[in-house]
């Protein structure tokens, strides 16, 4: 996890039903008499005092507060009840003040999807670790194919990767396994295939294949950080945010690793491949009753999509696959 400076070090510990707060930036931060962090943000006058937000790990209200240092008044009170996530606490505030810096609106409207946003994470009893780069790379792959070429919120219901299923878009008409690979140069890209049924056909519909080719490029726009945040915009006012939302935590994001995905990528390629008998791949079904043989307990291989790239490929752009798509696209 990125640990950013600690906006409450230096303020003291108040007397029992007490708050001591500090205006550092544009947040005032606040300890508790038992020691617990808060961030406080000025409500409108017309704010009905409600609790916003509860979790295990924090909570939000609107309340009547006379902070010790601060002034008397009503306020967005955000109570970090889990001191062992302090430094997820921070992030959280840096969060806060980036969109309150942004974003023209109700603060307690602005703060509440912010909350939102991170409500897997405060969910959560496991301590997310951050993506391997391969995994990265691999949902940077999902996210682009779902943003770029599906081009639907509803398709998130689709997207079933994290989940377990053996394919990354699972319909019942089409399903689409996302590949990515870094490639220097004009280069093929090739794809590792890390399991003997990643490339079998579904048990209903046709299947496949979306070749994504990247390369690292400074000058480049497009991180997985910059497409998470992307995405959960154009989710935003959709009957499909909490779905997006947790399939994102499934998949392995946590908000508390974001500055750590900020590398940004140049596609080189992108292409939309059938995947039949033809297509190059190894499954069961070119074994003696279907079983690897006897020793072998596990099967990976590489596969490079454009030695077929004459027979097999759909398209090489999404407006070649509208039509195409059209089956997972559907509401």
């Amino acid at each position: 996890m990125t640990i950013t400076i600690d906006p409450w070090t230096g303020i003291t510990t108040p007397m029992k039903g007490h708050l001591t707060a500090r205006l550092r930036g544009s947040l005032w931060y606040a300890i508790d008499s038992i020691g617990c962090p808060h961030i406080l943000i000025p409500a409108k006058v017309d704010d009905p005092v409600s609790q916003l937000f509860v979790t295990k790990g924090v909570q939000a209200e609107i309340s009547e507060l006379d902070p010790e240092g601060g002034p008397r008044g009503k306020w967005i009170d955000i109570t970090c009840v889990d001191p062992t996530n302090r430094n997820a606490f921070t992030l959280l505030a840096k969060d806060i003040t980036d969109s309150l810096e942004q974003v023209i609106g109700s603060p307690s409207d602005i703060i509440l999807n912010i909350l939102e946003k991170w409500r897997w994470f405060w969910s959560s009893s496991i301590d997310s670790k951050p993506l391997s780069e391969k995994a990265a790379l691999g949902l940077f792959a999902e996210l682009w194919f779902l943003y770029y070429w599906i081009g639907e919120q509803s398709a998130v219901r689709w997207w079933l990767g994290s989940l377990g299923d053996r394919h990354d878009f699972v319909h019942p008409s089409i399903s689409i396994e996302v590949k990515s690979s870094i490639v220097s140069g004009d280069s093929d890209a090739s794809h590792i295939i890390t399991h003997i049924d990643q490339l079998d056909f579904p048990r209903k519909g046709s299947l496949m294949l979306f070749s994504l080719a990247l390369s690292p490029d400074t000058l480049a726009t497009h991180s997985l950080t910059d497409l998470v945040n992307r995405l959960d915009e154009w989710m935003l006012k959709t009957p499909y945010l909490q779905i997006w939302r947790k399939r994102l935590h499934q998949a392995g994001w946590s908000p508390t690793h974001a500055q750590q995905y900020q590398k940004t990528y140049r596609v080189i390629k992108e292409n939309l491949y059938r995947v039949d008998e033809q297509f190059p791949r190894i499954v069961r079904s070119i074994f003696v009753d279907g079983d690897l043989p006897i020793g072998v307990t596990n099967l990976t291989y590489t596969v490079t999509p454009a030695f077929v790239d004459n027979t097999h490929q759909l398209a090489s752009e999404p407006s070649q696959a509208i039509e195409i798509l059209a089956p997972i696209r559907d509401t």
